[in-house]
């Protein structure tokens, strides 16, 4: 595994930066549709009405694709050595 250089930018990170409120992950994982779920708890603040709403808006998004890395993942090729 290389490093890889830059600023890390977490789902509760960019809330805050879109809408001005801050979250706190509660939960993550999932299986079938929901693998990937990240579910986070808004506290009462500046911002809570953007973020609610920034979610909702988001909510039905159809899963990002990516094919090279299916395509490896269902070869069972790790690559390496």
């Amino acid at each position: 595994m290389l490093p890889l250089p830059g600023l890390v930018v977490t789902e509760c990170d960019a809330l805050e930066t879109l809408t001005g409120a801050r979250a706190l992950p509660v939960a993550i994982g999932g299986f079938g549709d929901g693998q990937g779920t990240v579910t986070l708890l808004l506290g009462q603040e500046k911002g809570l009405e953007n973020a609610w709403s920034l979610i909702e808006s988001l909510k039905g998004e159809p899963p990002l694709e990516v094919p090279a890395l299916q395509a490896v993942h269902e070869s069972g090729e790790h690559g390496g050595s």
